[in-house]
């Protein structure tokens, strides 16, 4: 295992406090990235966030709350919802009104039970399929999501979690009358969904079985008994009233989920060797992973499955010299983005491995005065920290500077997007092994997914 050299420790440090964002942002307007709040510096800080819109990503791969448009056809549903999915969701269908499959990639529940069915609702009246790839996650609130499929499918290896709700006062279902507003909202969706009362009624005492702190796993063929796959699910002749559910957050819950809903910063544990990351790192993203490891210290492989980049460039390298130093694996699923900032945690890898459709982009960085590298000699501090990372990272000394040159030969508001094949011109990527059960979904959802 490769150490962290320590001449690259004070050159890190040379780089000014705060660096402003090094992110691809969601929002895929590529509007420069806020600075947070800085305190005064020797030198500028330095930026890395990709202005999408100015990027050669294809059309219609656009974010709508926790949805991914992938093509004219399917979403992919990665995250909580909330108060604000429904709209997220019109807007989604307003702009993209050929959608008709929704992949539940990694679905944990939902902030707002209330807002939940009415999305429900609203899937089941706009005639969407939903489908939950091998290895997909759908747990807690998002299973009524699933179930609001005009055809409802899920692979081998897909996964469910259900269980009970509570309510502010620490009601469950239990605590009220089996037809009061609280349990009616639910048995009256089962049966808008296609199921007859007695279906409604029997799956819903089968998750109120399971207390609100744990869970009860299903695999695809379990939850097949419950609601059929590839068959249109029926809609009943008269809907039922839609009684109005209680408003809280029904998200399935650490302690319940185990090691798969554990989540440390941007980073989830998903089982005792294997840790995945979702998001954007920041300045409190080491002290994440140190207690990760901590709670987890098996953990061998980081699993980048949507990685934009970073908010702290110096807490980002950092973070990359621990991976490495913890002789850490990196891997990108199927269908899997880094960009910007979370290219070097990749590279950062002891071992480094990518599926053939997985995705990178990289572009260079700007500081507050807009100036970037080239605007300074190669040995300054603010290009040197990249150097040395790099060379810490296994690359020699003229790799480095290939490589730094090749990010660089990308204006700070775009980006160069690469295949796994095509990096594996400039760092050494094994060959992925095939996903074991229970790993962040992956799953060939396109040819592309770039943001």
């Amino acid at each position: 295992m490769r150490q962290i050299a320590s001449l690259l420790l004070p050159l890190i440090a040379l780089l000014p406090q705060p660096l402003a964002a090094q992110v691809l942002p969601y929002d895929l307007n590529f509007a420069e990235s806020e600075l947070a709040a800085t305190v005064p510096v020797a030198e500028p800080g330095s930026e890395r966030a990709v202005e999408m819109a100015k990027a050669p990503v294809a059309k219609g791969e656009a974010v709508y709350g926790p949805f991914r448009v992938l093509d004219a056809k399917r979403v992919a549903l990665v995250g909580i919802t909330d108060s604000d999915s429904v709209t997220h969701f019109e807007t989604l269908l307003r702009d993209n009104p050929g959608i008709a499959t929704i992949e539940m990639i990694d679905c944990p529940g939902t902030e707002d039970d209330r807002a939940n069915l009415r999305l429900g609702r609203l899937i089941r009246a706009k005639g969407i399929a939903t489908h939950v790839p091998a290895n997909g996650f759908v747990a807690s609130g998002a299973v009524e999501l699933y179930l609001a499929g005009q055809r409802r499918s899920a692979e081998n290896g897909a996964e469910f979690a259900v269980h009970s709700w509570e309510d502010d006062a620490g009601h469950e279902p239990s605590d009220f009358a089996a037809d009061a507003p609280q349990n009616r909202a639910y048995l009256d969706y089962y049966q808008a969904m296609g199921m007859s009362d007695g279906e409604a009624r029997s799956f819903y005492a089968m998750t109120n079985s399971v207390p609100f702190s744990s869970a009860k796993w299903l695999s695809a063929s379990e939850m097949d008994r419950w609601a059929r796959f590839d068959v249109p699910a029926a809609v009943p002749a008269a809907a039922p009233v839609q009684t109005v559910a209680p408003q809280y957050a029904r998200t399935a819950r650490p302690a319940a989920l185990g090691f798969r809903s554990q989540t440390y910063g941007p980073f989830r544990v998903v089982d005792e060797t294997r840790a995945s990351m979702v998001g954007v790192t920041n300045a409190a993203t080491p002290a994440a992973f140190n207690a990760m490891l901590r709670d987890h210290p098996g953990i061998a492989t980081i699993d980048l499955v949507e990685c934009p980049g970073t908010d702290d460039d110096r807490a980002n390298l950092r973070l990359g010299q621990m991976i490495r130093a913890k002789g850490i694996a990196t891997h990108v699923p199927a269908n899997g983005w880094v960009a910007s900032g979370a290219v070097e945690l990749f590279l950062a890898g002891v071992r480094k491995s990518a599926e053939p459709s997985a995705r990178f982009a990289v572009h260079s960085w700007e500081d507050d005065t807009g100036r970037g590298p080239q605007d300074y000699s190669m040995n300054a501090p603010k290009n040197r920290a990249y150097l040395d990372y790099y060379r810490t990272m296994g690359m020699s000394d003229g790799e480095a500077r290939a490589f730094y040159a090749m990010t660089n030969s990308v204006p700070f508001s775009r980006a160069r997007w690469l295949s796994a094949a095509e990096l594996a011109r400039w760092t050494r990527i094994e060959r992925a092994s095939p996903a074991p059960r229970g790993r962040f979904a992956q799953v060939a959802l396109g040819d592309r997914v770039a943001f």
